[in-house]
């Protein structure tokens, strides 16, 4: 099989064709190698490819041969202790859970409820007790190992030196034997701290898998803390994976910030490899999170990222480079499934082109797949996992830039500076963890248009309250989640938050506020906190009435209009007028309704509206005027209400609606009409409230209101639908208030509120919502501020 993964990356003067292309080794499938267990709990490996499975309930430790043919290593099925000095296989085990091998063939078993390890000969297979007296504690450091106590033994790891380390999972513990001497080498108390210090004095929770790499660092699973813990040869801990929470983790994301619930792990190959009972096996590499096998519901010879699993519990990777994972059923009857080859890195991303365009620095995929069968669109496959993640870095100016990017979806860089040369490189990332990347440039980007509502600069949406009493809050937020809220502004206050926009540059938000008196003042925002707050205006006559790039610095300008008329703007440095000009003297009855970059230059440029009717479109390169041009005549009932690149080739369109109802869409280049056509004919009670990219495609999209409460969304493609859809019924007292990315996937969101108070968000997939949740309760006082953006 052979998969193609085709990209377009546009950043602001540049657009970027890629193309991924990926092979799937006929043989990365997923078999059963043996079953038959009883809630086995440990698996290991050893040099000639043997497994040893502790088969807990059964009571005994068994070998699994390179060809399937299964052998008793010790335990006679009846859960006791006996037997030291004798046969392994006459001996009584009482749950054994951990198993491991030294490097003469010696089996180890963690003899969990005997509170013992256990040494099988291998030469000539009698059992021994080397840990553990039987009595439950923690006593006995610095002392013979088979003097000291433990309560709960449940994995065991050799390292390069020979030292048998041993999880006693009930004291949260994890010991160390050298040359028969026992001490403890991580853990205190149950709990969870440390991170950063010795591990001797960190907490733990229940380890319950152990696992060494190359370099000498010791792997804890710490079952009940949802981590993954990391001892270096230095004796610090920290966490390498898993952020304290069960749950199911996004491939590609950091593994530090994922959910999980890991309960075995292996290293092999520079990552490492986890159990996760949720039915995955997760594996960590570079410190990114993947899927190798599970979450799927195939059987035997189906790709490992299709595969059903049950819960797994631990994992090895034997000398043949496959991974063997020992499975439990839900009845506990256990089984060892075997994913090989691992999956491989995917093909370099290759770039095979260029072409001129201006505008956001966007990011698209389309997924082609060319495979036996029909074609599809599909996720890009390489050895059975899917790529999961692409990531783009460019470094150049202040520092690098990085944007992860969701492989259906199209992605926004907003941070690269406006003129400055970036060398960048993109790398794609299969869900187990491996990558490639190819390297360009350099790439130097055109001004930025400004950002919507992002007080923090995380590329998601926030929102900003108006209470009913006068209070202002910020509240940043994560999807449907809220991150941080804090009232900025008391009670009792005439001041309204006039303009949202980047004033300084920063890529957070600012805020604009004026008050009736003619008072203007801008609010610095770093997240939640103003860092500067400076009044720009006294009382008088002036209005604020846009904010917008008119130089293409990244930093939003003002537009004033005085009461006689006169219209005037200022170029802004954060809170200092840099220079500023009248654009038309009073009386002319003239104002600047809407902004847009209609020739592509990185500058905002005017729509005037008269008081007539008449509208003409004002091409901006700071204060100088470059070229005017007047697109509507007097007293037609027209005007323009949104202005959106429609057809996505970076230069604004015009959305018209008259007071007849009609809606008519005009693609422009420049101040002129390209081409134009109705959208809806007059008298159909609809209205476009709002505008937005739902499918990703770098195209404006149309949201509608129905005079009895009606909701649709139009897909455009120009001035064209290629889709519409209702999303909510007449009546019900819900209004959409905000059209906004909410969750960082280049999809427009919506932000709802009801007449009782209530509002909501919805993550939107295209037309359909992906997920939603309430995030204030009815009769609070709050609304969510209209101000556009």
């Amino acid at each position: 099989m052979s998969f193609i993964h085709s990209l377009r990356i546009r950043f602001g003067s540049l657009v970027l064709l890629a193309t991924l292309a990926l092979s799937l080794p006929a043989s990365a499938v997923i078999s059963t190698v043996a079953n038959g267990f009883n809630s086995p709990i440990g698996i290991v490996a050893d040099g000639s490819g043997n497994l040893y499975v502790a088969d807990t309930l059964n009571q005994r430790v068994v070998k699994v041969s390179p060809s399937g043919v299964i052998t008793l290593v010790a335990g006679n099925g009846t859960p006791a202790f006996g037997g030291d000095g004798g046969p392994a296989t006459a001996a009584s085990l009482n749950q054994p859970e951990g198993v491991a091998v030294d490097g003469a063939g010696n089996v180890y078993i963690a003899d969990s409820s005997n509170r013992r390890v256990r040494r099988v000969d291998a030469a000539d297979g009698t059992i021994s007790t080397v840990a553990g007296t039987g009595v439950p504690g923690n006593e006995g450091d610095g002392g013979p190992a088979t003097s000291a106590n433990m309560s709960r033994p449940v994995a065991l790891a050799f390292d390069a030196a020979g030292d048998l380390y041993i999880a006693d999972q009930s004291r949260g513990r994890v010991r160390r034997i050298s040359a028969g001497i026992i001490t403890t080498f991580a853990g205190t108390t149950l709990g969870f701290s440390g991170d950063g210090g010795p591990a001797s004095a960190a907490q733990l929770r229940a380890p319950s898998g152990l696992a060494f790499d190359p370099a000498g660092n010791l792997y804890i699973v710490d079952y009940f803390n949802f981590r993954i813990r990391q001892v270096t040869p230095a004796g610090i801990i920290s966490t390498v994976a898993g952020i304290g929470a069960f749950g199911i983790p996004e491939p590609g994301t950091p593994a530090t910030q994922s959910p999980m619930e890991p309960s075995g792990v292996a290293y092999a190959g520079g990552a490492l490899y986890l159990a996760d009972d949720q039915g995955f096996v997760l594996r960590v590499k570079d410190g990114a999170v993947g899927r190798v096998a599970g979450g799927g519901s195939g059987g035997d010879g189906s790709l490992p990222t299709q595969a059903s699993l049950g819960g797994p519990v631990a994992v090895a990777v034997g000398p043949d480079g496959a991974l063997y994972i020992l499975d439990q059923a839900g009845t506990g009857v256990g089984s060892i499934r075997k994913v090989s080859p691992i999956p491989t890195p995917p093909a370099a991303p290759a770039i095979t082109g260029f072409m001129p365009s201006i505008g956001s620095a966007l990011v698209e995929f389309n997924r082609l797949v060319d495979w036996e069968g029909p074609p599809a669109i599909s996720p890009s496959v390489d050895g059975g996992a899917p790529i999961e993640l692409v990531r783009i870095t460019c470094t150049g100016g202040s520092g690098p830039v990085t944007q992860l990017a969701d492989p259906i979806s199209p992605a926004f860089i907003y941070a690269l500076e406006p003129g400055v040369p970036y060398m960048c490189t993109l790398e794609a990332r299969n869900a187990v963890g491996y990558s490639a990347t190819s390297s360009f440039g350099p790439v130097v980007p055109s001004a930025f248009p400004m950002l919507r509502r992002d007080f923090n600069a995380d590329n998601l949406g926030d929102l900003v309250w108006r209470h009913a009493d006068g209070r202002t809050a910020v509240w940043l937020l994560f999807g449907t989640g809220i991150l941080e809220t804090s009232e900025i502004f008391p009670a009792g206050t005439a001041w309204q938050v006039a303009h949202i926009a980047d004033l300084n540059g920063d890529y957070k938000s600012d805020l604009v506020w004026q008050h009736p008196d003619g008072r203007v003042t801008v609010y610095l925002m770093d997240g939640v906190t103003p860092t500067t707050k400076q009044l720009i205006l006294p009382a008088g006559a002036w209005t604020v009435t846009q904010a917008a790039d008119l130089n293409g610095d990244g930093k939003a300008d003002l537009i004033f209009q005085n009461a006689d008329g006169t219209v005037a703007a200022w170029l802004m440095n954060g809170v200092a007028m840099t220079s500023g000009g009248t654009l038309l003297s009073a009386g002319t009855g003239w104002s600047v309704t809407k902004t847009g970059d209609f020739d592509g230059d990185g500058k905002a440029d005017l729509v005037w509206t008269h008081a007539d009717g008449r509208v003409a479109i004002w091409l901006m390169d700071g204060l100088t005027v470059k070229s005017t041009n007047q697109i509507l005549n007097a007293g037609s009932g027209w005007s323009v209400t949104h202005v959106a690149d429609f057809n996505g080739d970076g230069l604004a369109d015009l959305l018209w609606q008259n007071v007849d109802g009609s809606v008519a869409i005009w693609l422009m280049n420049g101040a002129a009409m390209a081409s134009g056509a109705g959208v809806l004919g007059a008298g159909s009670g609809w209205t476009v409230t709002h505008t937005g990219d739902f499918d990703a495609d770098g195209k404006a999209d149309l949201l509608f209101t129905h005079a009895d409460g009606r909701v649709a969304i139009y897909v455009m493609n120009g001035a064209t639908p290629t889709e519409t859809t209702q999303i909510l019924n007449a009546g019900t007292g819900w209004k959409v208030k905000r059209v906004q990315y909410m969750d960082g996937d280049s999809r427009s969101d919506l932000v709802w509120e009801h007449l009782d108070g209530r509002a909501a968000v919805w993550i939107m997939n295209g037309t359909a919502m992906s997920s939603g949740g309430e995030i204030i309760a009815p009769g609070t006082g709050w609304v969510v501020s209209g101000v556009s953006p």
